[in-house]
C-alpha cells in the first residue's frame, strides 16, 4: 500500500467552532479576553499563549481493534516563536490576528511498516510550517 499524505490546515486543529465569525476580532475586543499560558488553568473564554521555547507535550498513539498490543508515547516539542490562539485566530505578537490557515500550514504523513523494503518501521508524523 502506498503512503498516504493528508494535507491539514492548522486552523482545523486549533478551531472546533464551525460557526465562528469570519471577521477578524478587534484589538479592543481581544484586550478583554484573558491570556493564559499553556499549562495554566483557564476560564472558558480565553486566549492560549504557547510561549517560544516552552515544552509542549504531544500524545501519540496507535490503537484499535486490529491490534493485540497498542502503544502510546508523549513527544515534547518547542516553538520558535510565541503563538497566541483564540478560537480559529492566531497571532505571533498578541496584537495582529489572522485565521490559522493564513499563518500556518500542515501535513500528516502515514506509512505502513515494511512499505519501503519489507523491514522498515511505519511512519506517523505531523509537519507544521509558517507561511
Amino acid at each position: 500500500m502506498s503512503k498516504v499524505i493528508y494535507p491539514v490546515l492548522i486552523s482545523a486543529i486549533i478551531s472546533m467552532s464551525g460557526c465562528a465569525s469570519l471577521t477578524t476580532p478587534s484589538a479592543q475586543s481581544l484586550s478583554q479576553v484573558p491570556v493564559v499560558k499553556f499549562g495554566e488553568a483557564a476560564p472558558s473564554d480565553h486566549i492560549t499563549l504557547y510561549p517560544a521555547g516552552a515544552s509542549l507535550p504531544v500524545l501519540t498513539s496507535v490503537k484499535g481493534s486490529l491490534f493485540e498490543k497498542t502503544d502510546e508515547s508523549t513527544l515534547n516539542v518547542t516553538l520558535k516563536k510565541n503563538l497566541y490562539v483564540y478560537k480559529q485566530w492566531v497571532s505571533f505578537d498578541g496584537k495582529s490576528w489572522m485565521t490559522g490557515n493564513k499563518a500556518i500550514t500542515g501535513n500528516i504523513l502515514m506509512t505502513l511498516p515494511g512499505e519501503k523494503n519489507g523491514q522498515d518501521a511505519g511512519t506517523l508524523s505531523a509537519e507544521f510550517n509558517l507561511k
